[in-house]
């Protein structure tokens, strides 16, 4: 029964939202969703403590990394280890969360990164988790970005909040709760 009702609520709350919005909003959302292209930005990357040249192509839905620098991460999670990777492209989808005349909010929705990587001289796979934690978690977590529209340029804040690394089977053999903040700034 509570199932049903929940149902019933969540469709009529999905109804009220899609018929809340006048034609004219719905015109304007669709036109700027199709008006809006790639844009790729140079920046630089802060990974604890340590920076490192990269770029981000801002789509419609989402943020891409397309060098970066996964090496150095993984140094950073595995002190003491000879770490070596591929780079390759990250992405991390967005949602809007509010503007105003001089800036624009995202937050980054959750995902996990995967990547193959040499620790060692052994091959492993690892899995890079950034997913908000609950807020009594003892840390801020969830990972964001802010456009500046006077300046032009992005800030974007990674949270990592977890990682497995896993061995040539596919069986776990670590897996780690972390903080780790990672920053990209864009420059013109």
């Amino acid at each position: 029964m509570k199932i049903r009702l929940l149902a019933y609520t969540l469709v009529t709350l999905m109804l009220v939202t899609l018929f809340s919005c006048s034609d004219s909003d719905k015109e304007s959302l669709a036109k700027d969703a199709q008006n809006m292209t790639e844009t790729t930005y140079k920046g630089t990357w802060n990974i604890g403590g340590q920076r490192a040249d990269g770029h981000m192509t801002v789509s419609p839905f989402q943020f891409s990394y397309t060098d970066f620098p996964m090496s150095q991460l993984l140094s950073e999670l595995l002190p003491g280890h000879a770490v070596t990777c591929p780079s390759g492209v990250y992405a991390m989808e967005y949602t809007l969360q509010g503007s105003s005349d001089k800036a624009a909010y995202y937050t980054l929705r959750d995902n996990v990164w995967q990547t193959s990587a040499q620790i060692d001289g052994k091959e492993k796979q690892i899995l890079l988790k950034f997913v908000a934690l609950p807020v009594n978690a003892g840390f801020q977590t969830g990972s964001q970005a802010t456009y500046s529209q006077m300046s032009g340029n992005y800030l974007v804040t990674l949270r990592l909040t977890a990682y497995e690394i896993l061995d040539a089977t596919g069986s776990v053999e670590k897996n780690e709760t972390c903080n780790v903040t990672m920053a990209f700034t864009t420059h013109k």
